[in-house]
C-alpha cells in the first residue's frame, strides 16, 4: 500500500467519485494516510459525500501528478469503527481539529476501500516514437501515460537494459497493471526483463520495423540490410550525421573516423518512409535527407565503388536470378 499512499502525496490533490441517485459527484479531496497496511481516508459526518457513501459505498478515486503519471484506485468505501483512526488523521492535520470536535459536534469518519484494485494502463516508449505515440493515443482515444526512454541509449543494447529496467522500477506508478510498450527488442535490449505487471511488447526487433509493419501477419525485421531509414516529421531532426555525433561525444577523432567508416561500409541506402505524418512528398524533404545520404557516402554505385551489395556481368554473360538476389 506504501507506493499508493506516496502516490496520492505526490499528486496533492485527488478526487473522489461517488453517486447521489442517478447523478454523479465528483470532489477534490487531499486528506489520506497509512495505517494498519490500510490507506485511510477522512470525510465530514455533515457532508453530502458521507451521506453518498453510506448509501452507495461503491466508490473510485482518481489522482495525477504534475509529470502526467495517473492512478485510479476503485472499490467499496468501509468506515471505520476504531476511533485511533480519526484520532489519527486528526493528529496529522490538526488544523481540522477546529471543524472536528465534541463543541462543534462534527465527527470525522475515516474509511479504507475493499475489494479495491488501482487499474492504471502505462505506455514505454522509445523517445524516436513520440511523435507516433501520440499520434496513436489520439486515433484510439486514450491518454495513456508515457515514460519516454532516450532513443540515444541504443548505442549500446546493456545500456538500454539498464534504463528499462530503471524505469520499470521507479517511473511506473504505484498501482500499474500493464505496461504497453512501444519499442522493438533493439539488439536484445530486453532479453531477460521481467516486471511485476503485464507487459505487452510487440514482437518486432527495432522501433524501424514497427513502423514498418502494415499487416496483421506479425514479421519481426521488415528492414533491408544496408539501409537507413528516415521517419521523421522534420528529417532536419533525425539527422542521422548529428545522431552519430552525439553518440560518439568524447571519443578521439581518430576512434570517431573509424566509426564513421564502418557506418559507411554499413549502410549503401536512406529510405524515406512514408508514415502518414511526415511530409515526405513535400519539396525540401528529399534534400534535406541528401544532405545525410552525402555524409553516409552512400553513392557507392555511380562511384564505381562496386563491392558484393552489386552484381558485376560482363558483355554477353546472362542476368540470372540465383545470382542477382542475396539469400
Amino acid at each position: 500500500m506504501s507506493k499508493l499512499n506516496d502516490f496520492l502525496t505526490e499528486a496533492g490533490v485527488f478526487y473522489l467519485a461517488t453517486a447521489d441517485g442517478d447523478q454523479p459527484k465528483l470532489r477534490p479531496l487531499g486528506a489520506h494516510f497509512e495505517m494498519d497496511g490500510k490507506v485511510l481516508f477522512g470525510v465530514g459526518d455533515f457532508k453530502e459525500v458521507y451521506r453518498q457513501l453510506v448509501a452507495n459505498p461503491k466508490t473510485e478515486i482518481a489522482a495525477a501528478k504534475a509529470d502526467g503519471h495517473w492512478l485510479r484506485y476503485t472499490g467499496k468505501a468501509v468506515f471505520e469503527t476504531d476511533p485511533k483512526y480519526a484520532a489519527a488523521m486528526l493528529d496529522m492535520m490538526p488544523q481540522l481539529k477546529d471543524i472536528y470536535n465534541e463543541q462543534t459536534g462534527n465527527k470525522m469518519m475515516v474509511f479504507h476501500l475493499e475489494d479495491a484494485t488501482a487499474s492504471t494502463t502505462v505506455i514505454l516508449a522509445c523517445s524516436s516514437l513520440t511523435e507516433y505515440v501520440e499520434a496513436a493515443q489520439e486515433r484510439a482515444g486514450t491518454a495513456f501515460p508515457v515514460i519516454y526512454l532516450n532513443r540515444l541509449y541504443h548505442r549500446d543494447p546493456k545500456e538500454m537494459q539498464q534504463h528499462i529496467l530503471q524505469a520499470l522500477e521507479e517511473k511506473v506508478p504505484a498501482g500499474t497493471k500493464t505496461v504497453l510498450v512501444a519499442m522493438g527488442f533493439c539488439g536484445g535490449s530486453w532479453e531477460g526483463v521481467r516486471a511485476s505487471y503485464r507487459l505487452v511488447l510487440p514482437r518486432i526487433d527495432d522501433c524501424v520495423s514497427l513502423l514498418l509493419q502494415t499487416g496483421d501477419v506479425p514479421v519481426s525485421d521488415l528492414k533491408e540490410q544496408g539501409h537507413l531509414y528516415v521517419r521523421a516529421k522534420d528529417p532536419s531532426k533525425e539527422s542521422f550525421k548529428s545522431i552519430f555525433e552525439r553518440m560518439t561525444q568524447g571519443i578521439d577523432e581518430e576512434t570517431k573516423a573509424r566509426y564513421h567508416k564502418d557506418w559507411q561500409q554499413l549502410y549503401s541506402s536512406i529510405d524515406i518512409m512514408d508514415t502518414g505524418l511526415n511530409s515526405c512528398r513535400e519539396p525540401g524533404y528529399a534534400e534535406t535527407v541528401q544532405i545525410d545520404a552525402d555524409w553516409l557516402d552512400a553513392a557507392k554505385l555511380l562511384r564505381g565503388e562496386w563491392d558484393d551489395q552489386f552484381l558485376i556481368l560482363e558483355p554477353g554473360e546472362p542476368v540470372e536470378q540465383a545470382a542477382m538476389l542475396i539469400g
